[in-house]
């Protein structure tokens, strides 16, 4: 590789890192199909995203997905990341580095001071998938507390004969259902204080909750908007909900065993849109069977689409919605851009600086 090459790195492999890549490369054969399986099932002009985000010139490094050997381009000029911690140590070993962009508003994975001693440059790209995620978590949540799907089912079955409603009169619970929870008289608990984790009990806070969160990676040693701090076993206690929002890695696989829910209340309910790997399905369903747990609502699954046999299909008490939380996928062409833009404007302008 020339010596004067301009390196682009992503220094970890994500989904919406390997998209923003495939846009910066431009058309390919290769970056059209991964973007067309990206977006699926919906159509995106993919020559618009190609002509408003491809970046010529550069070489982007990027790790396989799992690749446990990659290291970072030590030539890299620029970094792409979303959950990568950049820390001292990371920038002294990159010494061509001159800009880093990162997927998301959090601050708290970089070290600022030690990236404005270098006179390194920072972006931070707004993520409207991450708001509609927390929208959809709040909806679940709201759902599963106040048993949607059992009122609705119920409204269904105890109607009167056709006629024998006096028009306009109303007749208060007619089926005489029992009540669930409300928002603002619940504890929801959330486990990971993410993006998303954090929109959520923002939101949540907003409704009259009290909203608990806790870190699988031991106590905090900050303060987050006030929000109350538990470890996870109080946590999962005191919650009437509790909701996931941690990253669906191997070390987090079926967090959500048999033990875990036992710990819950059993009149808690569970909601997770975050990986379905995160949970053992079999040991919820038998936990909904057994009056364990109240109910379940869900957005990601361990295996997707759902299989016929998936023990989730037949457990009462479930909501289950088809991996829609962050919204149209469409919705995402705006991040993918607002990346390349950061990246194209850092590197024109370090081409000015270096005139």
């Amino acid at each position: 590789m020339p010596e004067h090459t301009t390196v682009v790195s992503f220094p970890e492999w994500d989904h919406m890192l390997a998209a923003a890549a495939d846009v910066m490369r431009g058309p390919q054969e290769a970056t059209r199909r991964r973007l067309e399986q990206f977006f699926a099932p919906e159509a995106v002009d993919l020559d618009a995203l190609f002509t408003q985000g491809r970046i010529p010139d550069i070489v982007i490094d990027m790790p396989a997905k799992g690749d446990p050997a990659y290291r970072i381009d030590p030539r890299s000029r620029v970094l792409v990341v979303r959950r990568t911690q950049v820390d001292r140590a990371l920038i002294d070993e990159l010494p061509h580095l001159r800009h880093i962009q990162k997927l998301g508003e959090r601050r708290d994975t970089i070290d600022v001071a030690a990236a404005a001693e270098r006179g390194i440059t920072l972006d931070f790209v707004n993520r409207p998938a991450l708001e509609a995620t927390a929208d959809h978590a709040v909806l679940l949540v709201m759902a599963a507390l106040r048993e949607l799907p059992r009122l609705d089912a119920t409204t269904r079955k105890a109607t009167v004969p056709a006629g024998t409603s006096a028009p306009g009169s109303t007749a208060y619970n007619w089926p005489g259902v029992t009540f669930g929870r409300t928002l603002s008289e619940s504890t929801v608990g959330i486990i990971g204080l993410g993006e998303v984790g954090l929109l959520v009990a923002r939101r949540l806070r907003a409704f009259g909750a009290r909203v608990l969160w806790t870190s699988l990676r031991g106590r905090p040693q900050r303060t987050v908007d006030g929000l109350e701090y538990q470890p996870l076993d109080d946590l999962l206690a005191a919650s009437d909900a509790v909701s996931l929002h941690i990253p669906g890695t191997e070390d987090n696989r079926h967090l959500v065993d048999g033990a875990f829910l036992r710990k819950m209340r059993p009149d808690a309910v569970l909601v997770n849109v975050s990986r379905g790997l995160l949970i053992d399905e079999a040991a919820l369903a038998e936990a909904l069977r057994r009056d364990e747990l109240r109910s379940a609502a869900l957005d990601v699954y361990g295996s997707e689409p759902v299989p016929a046999d998936s023990p989730l299909l037949d457990a009462e008490r479930v909501i289950l919605t088809p991996h829609v939380a962050g919204g149209p996928r469409s919705l995402m062409t705006r991040e993918l851009l607002d990346l390349s833009r950061g990246v194209r404007q850092a590197l024109t302008a370090d081409r000015k600086v270096a005139r």
